[in-house]
C-alpha cells in the first residue's frame, strides 16, 4: 500500500469540521450520524489517498484499529457554485428538457442529452470554461436522473463493485488500491425507488413480489456497470443493491501481466492456443477476475474472426470500432420465464457460422448441456464457471448437472483463476493454474481415471512462496501443442520460435506499459499479419521480432 510522503503527514481531528485543502469536507457530521461513533470525535484519521472523478473529490482516510477504509465524496460543483445555486441549476434544467426527453429512457441517451443541455445553459450565463462547464453538467444531470448519491461510485473507475445491504444503511465499496471501504452514503427511500425505477427501464424486465430478483446492465459512455437488484420477499431488510463496475479502461494481457495476474509465458501459450482455436474455459469464484480475464483474452483474436457472443448480460466487450466483427446476442436471464433461453440460443450457434464463440457466465444445468453440446460440435471459445477449483467444477458439471465424461475432452483447456483476500487492503487476483485435457478418450470413461492426474494435466501452476504462475510440465509435450505439430506438421523449433516471439512482444508491451485496448488490437493484428508471411515463406520469425520491436518502439 504505497502512499505520498506529503499525504502521510496531513493528520485530521474531528471537531466541528474536517478541514481538506483549505475547502470545507463536510464528513463530520455524516460519520457521526451513519457510523454511530462518537469516539471518532476524538480520534485522529489519516488521509491516505485525494483525486477527482469528473465533478466529484474522493479522499480516501484510515482510521487506528480500524480494517476498512473509509471513502468520502464531496461535490466540486457545489465548492465551486455553492449549494444553493447547483440545487436552482438542476431545478431549471429539469424543468427546461421535461417536454424534450420523450424516448430517452434509456440512461446513456438521458445523460448525454442533459449534459449537452447543461452545457449550454451554463455558458449562457456564467463564465466558465469548456471543461469545467461539463464537470458541472454531470453532476446536474446525475441530480436531474435522481441519482446523485450513487453517481461517484458509478464514475469512479477504482471502485470495483458497491453494495447497499438494507434501507438506512451505509453503502459500502470494493477498492482497487485500498480493497474494502465504508463510504458516507446513504441512500433515502426516494433514492431507492429512483435506482429501482432506472434498473426496470434499462433492462425491460419486471420487478415485484412476483420477480423480486433482477440483473441487469447499464451501459453508457460515461460508466458501465452490471446491477443485481433483490426486493421483498427476498430482501428481509427491504432492499439489496450489487453494482459490479466495468472498466471504462478494459484490462489488457500486458497490464494483467504488469500487475501480476499472469505470467508473459502462460500468456504467450494462451494466444498460441486461441490462434489455433483451442477451447478455454476460466473458472473461479466470485470476484475472482474471470471476466476480466475472457475481456482481455477475447480481445487478442484476429480481427477477421466473425465471433458470435451469447450472453444475458452484456460484459463482453465492444470492438467494431476497432474493426471486430461481433454478432451479439442478447438472451433472457435465468430467473425470468421465456422462449428466448441461453441454453436454447447456444444450440443455435451452429447455425451462425462462427469462428469464435463468446458464452459468458455458465450458470444453469441447461446451460452447460449446451455448452458441451457446441463444443462437442466443434464449436470453440470463452466462457465461464463458478467453482473454487478445477477439481470442484468438474464434480458440478459430473454430479449436479449430469454431463458424460467423456464430453469433458471437449473443454481443452480451464484456466483456474482465485483472488488472494487480504484482511486490510488491496486483494490480488491471480491465475492458479492452467490445466489441459488429455487428447486420450480412455482417460475420460470412469470419475477415478478423471480425477487421477491423467485426464486433466497442470501446465502451469501458481507457487505462493514466489508470487508467480511457472511452468510446470514440457510445453512440448501437452496435449494441445502435440495436436498443433500432428496438425500444421510443425517442428519443436518452430513451435517454440513463435511463442518466443509472442512472449518478446508481451514483454516489450509490458516494459512500454501499452496497455490500451486500441494499441493492443494495433499490435497484435500487425503480429499475425507478419505471422502469416512466416507461413508463406516471406519472413522467419527473427525478421518478425524485429518488425514488431519497431512498431512497438514507434507507437511507444
Amino acid at each position: 500500500m504505497n502512499m505520498d510522503d506529503a499525504l502521510k503527514k496531513e493528520w485530521f481531528r474531528f471537531n466541528s469540521k474536517l478541514v481538506v485543502n483549505e475547502g470545507q469536507f463536510g464528513l463530520l457530521e455524516v460519520f457521526k450520524r451513519n457510523f454511530g461513533r462518537e469516539r471518532m470525535l476524538e480520534k485522529k484519521i489519516l488521509k491516505v489517498d485525494e483525486y477527482e472523478v469528473g465533478p466529484y473529490k474522493v479522499c480516501i482516510f484510515s482510521s487506528p484499529r480500524e480494517l476498512e477504509f473509509i471513502y468520502g465524496v464531496s461535490d466540486s460543483s457545489v465548492e465551486l457554485l455553492s449549494e444553493k445555486l447547483v440545487e436552482h441549476l438542476s431545478s431549471t434544467l429539469a424543468d427546461n428538457i421535461a417536454y424534450k426527453i420523450k424516448g430517452l429512457h434509456l440512461f446513456d441517451k438521458f445523460l448525454a442529452f442533459t449534459v449537452d443541455e447543461a452545457v449550454r445553459q451554463l455558458q449562457g450565463y456564467l463564465e466558465l470554461s469548456e471543461e469545467t462547464a461539463r464537470k458541472v453538467a454531470l453532476s446536474l444531470a446525475f441530480r436531474c436522473a435522481g441519482l446523485s448519491a450513487i453517481a461517484p461510485l458509478l464514475l469512479d473507475d477504482k471502485v470495483e463493485e458497491f453494495y447497499l445491504d438494507g434501507k438506512e444503511e451505509n453503502v459500502y465499496l470494493d477498492h482497487r488500491d485500498w480493497g474494502r471501504c465504508k463510504t458516507n452514503i446513504i441512500l433515502s427511500d426516494k433514492d431507492i425507488e429512483r435506482v429501482l425505477t432506472r434498473i426496470r427501464l434499462e433492462s425491460g424486465f419486471r420487478l415485484d413480489e412476483v420477480h423480486p430478483s433482477l440483473k441487469a446492465e447499464v451501459l453508457t459512455k460515461f460508466f458501465r456497470v452490471r446491477v443485481l437488484v433483490d426486493i421483498p420477499p427476498i430482501a428481509a431488510k427491504g432492499i439489496m443493491l450489487t453494482f459490479r463496475r466495468m472498466r471504462k479502461k478494459p484490462y489488457t494481457i500486458p497490464e494483467l501481466i504488469y500487475n501480476g495476474t499472469i505470467s508473459v509465458e502462460a500468456a504467450a501459450y494462451l494466444l498460441f492456443c486461441i490462434l489455433r482455436r483451442f477451447n478455454i474455459c476460466v473458472i473461479g469464484e466470485p470476484r475472482a477476475g474471470k471476466t476480466t480475464m475472457i475481456n482481455a483474452l477475447d480481445l487478442m483474436t484476429p480481427l477477421n474472426w466473425r465471433k458470435v457472443y451469447v450472453e444475458d448480460v452484456i460484459e463482453s466487450l465492444s470492438l467494431q470500432e476497432h474493426g471486430s466483427h461481433q454478432a451479439k446476442v442478447k438472451v433472457k436471464p435465468p430467473e425470468e420465464e421465456g422462449e428466448k433461453s441461453k441454453a436454447k440460443e447456444i444450440t443455435q450457434l451452429l447455425h451462425r457460422s462462427p469462428d469464435w464463440v463468446f458464452l459468458g457466465e455458465i450458470r444453469t444445468r441447461e446451460d452447460s448441456w449446451a455448452m458441451f453440446h457446441a463444443l462437442t460440435a466443434g464449436l470453440v471459445g470463452l466462457q465461464t464457471c463458478h467453482g473454487r477449483s478445477v477439481e470442484d467444477i468438474i464434480l458440478r458439471w459430473v454430479i449436479h448437472h449430469g454431463i458424460p465424461l467423456t464430453n469433458l475432452k471437449a473443454l481443452d483447456i480451464i484456466v483456474e483463476m482465485k483472488m488472494l483476500p487480504s484482511i486490510a487492503g488491496r486483494p490480488k487476483r491471480r491465475v492458479m493454474k492452467i490445466v489441459e485435457a488429455s487428447d486420450d478418450p480412455r482417460k475420460f470413461l470412469t470419475v477415478e481415471k478423471l480425477f487421477s492426474g491423467e485426464a486433466f494435466i497442470d501446465v502451469f501452476a501458481w507457487s505462493p512462496e514466489r508470487d508467480e504462475l511457472s511452468l510446470v510440465t514440457d510445453l512440448l509435450k501437452t496435449p494441445s501443442l502435440k495436436k498443433i505439430r500432428k496438425r500444421f506438421n510443425a517442428s519443436e523449433e518452430e513451435v517454440l520460435e513463435e511463442m518466443d516471439v509472442y512472449k518478446f512482444t508481451f514483454s516489450k508491451m509490458v516494459e512500454k506499459k501499452i496497455f490500451t485496448v486500441k494499441d493492443n488490437v494495433s499490435i497484435l493484428n500487425h503480429l499475425y499479419y507478419l505471422s502469416s508471411n512466416v507461413d508463406e515463406g516471406e519472413m522467419d520469425w527473427k525478421d518478425v521480432k524485429r518488425e514488431i520491436e519497431k512498431i512497438i518502439e514507434k507507437l511507444h
